[in-house]
């Protein structure tokens, strides 16, 4: 199966992340199919809105810290492989492209986030226009643990659609919580796919927006 599913319903593109083994933590195959799904709904008038989710339990775990293991030992699946300090930059700026198109781009999109989401896939939740939450949705920086600063446009939309003091908590502690202001409105798990607003996006977009 593809680490990333797509669907098109009603004007509505489905970007469906499908790691849910690894709570669909990111992959290089996940994000460039995100990045070039993302560019041709950008252009495509059958494309009315976007609603990015994950498969299972999870929404997004954000990078894959034991792939990244892997490959830094020369073990696991990625040893025999190669990679210099710029081929990693590029690869990151790549899957990066994905956050920014789903901020920029003149379609309406909406995370629907049945699950987890944390670091990168915090991130790409928030560079969504609307994010709309299922009662298992919890949230996390997780970037402090592993001792990275936040990629994929966090630390920009977090100081923009959160308050300062829950921003300051997550950052400093990499807390986890389900209550950081971040999304419009909540769900149960089973009705976050259902929600009536996305086709309804999808129909009268552009107008929509």
């Amino acid at each position: 199966m593809p680490d990333l599913l797509t669907e098109l319903k009603d004007r509505v593109l489905y970007l469906t992340m499908n790691r849910p083994d690894k709570l669909n933590a990111m992959s290089a195959e996940m994000m460039g199919a995100m990045v070039d799904n993302l560019a041709r709904a950008a252009t495509n008038p059958e494309v009315g809105a976007v609603v990015l989710t994950g498969a299972g339990r999870g929404f997004c775990a954000g990078g894959d810290i034991t792939a990244m293991r892997d490959r830094n030992e020369g073990t696991g699946a990625g040893a025999g492989t190669e990679t210099t300090i710029e081929d990693r930059v590029a690869s990151l700026r790549r899957g990066e492209e994905a956050s920014l198109m789903l901020h920029q781009m003149p379609k309406v999109t909406i995370a629907a986030i049945n699950g987890p989401a944390a670091g990168a896939g915090l991130s790409i939740a928030m560079a969504c226009d609307i994010r709309i939450a299922s009662d298992a949705a919890r949230f996390g920086t997780a970037f402090a643990k592993v001792g990275f600063s936040g990629d994929y446009g966090g630390t920009w939309s977090l100081t923009r659609f959160t308050f300062w003091a829950t921003l300051s908590r997550l950052k400093k502690r990499s807390e986890s919580d389900s209550r950081i202001g971040s999304c419009r409105r909540s769900h149960s798990r089973t009705r976050c796919m259902r929600s009536r607003h996305e086709s309804r996006m999808g129909r009268r977009s552009p107008t929509a927006t």
